[in-house]
């Protein structure tokens, strides 16, 4: 029986991406068999030689629970923060996830399947969201220079720019944070009465 390494390596992208497709399979799966199935999949592809017929469960877990925490992004990147919900379409196929981003990159760099399948994660992930970026700014201009960006308005009888929506993640959050207190000497404060223009600000 092989013995199981005290460090685990990343694994690269394109088994990422199966490890990624295998994690949603097991986290709906409902039937022991297939989830023990999917499991014995998922860890195949990170540590090769690992059968899990030989292990006992608790030491699976542990080895499962390691692969998923050693392969997490070590980057935070706001288009995987979105929280709307991928629909699946009728032309999806298991392993769809790999040829779609290899699809993106071929066609956006050029590069060969080997050399996109061994890109290291994080770096597929930032350019991944710079593709989205890019063709969603690619849409806005295209959008600015239509006719329907500029619905009339009865109101004003107008014709007023109306902005493409963008994606959650790209909308920015403004966040307002309190202003720092700082002491000053008595004699520079300010000479006469202080009005006070805000009831929720204490003098």
């Amino acid at each position: 029986m092989k013995k199981i390494p005290t460090q685990f390596e990343r694994v690269k992208l394109r088994d990422w991406l199966n490890l990624s497709d295998l994690y949603e399979e097991i986290l709906s799966a409902i039937d022991i068999h297939i989830i023990v199935e999917l499991i014995d999949k998922y860890i195949s592809i990170a540590l090769k030689g690992f059968n899990i017929e030989e292990r006992p469960w608790i030491e699976t877990v542990e080895v499962l629970n390691k692969i998923i925490n050693i392969n997490k992004p070590s980057k935070e990147i706001p288009s995987l923060r979105s929280n709307i919900e991928a629909k699946k379409h009728s032309w999806d196929y298991p392993g769809r996830t790999w040829y779609f981003w290899l699809h993106i990159f071929a066609k956006e760099y050029g590069w060969k399947s080997e050399y996109i399948a061994d890109l290291d994660v994080d770096d597929a992930l930032g350019l991944m969201q710079e593709v989205i970026v890019d063709d969603q700014l690619n849409k806005e201009w295209d959008w600015m220079l239509s006719e329907i960006a500029y619905p009339y308005d009865s109101a004003s009888k107008k014709s007023i720019f109306k902005p493409l929506e963008r994606p959650i993640w790209m909308k920015q959050v403004y966040v307002e944070q309190e202003l720092p207190k700082v002491k000053i000497l008595k004699a520079h404060l300010p000479v006469g009465n202080i009005i006070r223009t805000r009831d929720d600000i204490k003098h």
